[in-house]
């Protein structure tokens, strides 16, 4: 006589191999989703770096503009008080020329009428 139990074969019914079946897509679908989802995070992940590379740069290109405007404030401060110098030495020097030219036509007068 044969001893049933110590056979290793299992005989599944129709419906039992139906939800068997099921399974199996059940897992092959999730293992896809499962490998579509890891590129995604891949892809997301290399876009990242990407953004921060740019922002890094852009930060960098903002601090040599800010270098600039600070190197070109410095200059117009150093012009403006050079104009009001300037300016200055413009007035003295007109000064200067009224009263020398009033001196001489004084003088010129004095000598024409003498």
């Amino acid at each position: 006589m044969q001893d049933f139990h110590k056979d290793s074969t299992i005989c599944y019914s129709q419906q039992e191999l139906r939800v068997i079946s099921f399974k199996l897509i059940e897992g092959n679908e999730c293992d896809t989703l499962l490998k579509i989802s890891n590129k995604q995070l891949d892809y997301s992940d290399s876009i990242i770096l990407s953004q921060k590379d740019i922002i890094t740069k852009q930060l960098s290109k903002l601090n040599i503009k800010d270098t600039i405007i600070k190197l070109q404030y410095n200059k117009l401060n150093y012009v403006i008080n050079n104009l009001s110098s300037s300016q200055s030495k413009l007035k003295w020097t007109k000064i200067g020329w009224a009263i020398t030219t009033s001196i001489m036509s004084s003088l010129c007068l004095y000598l024409f009428l003498r």
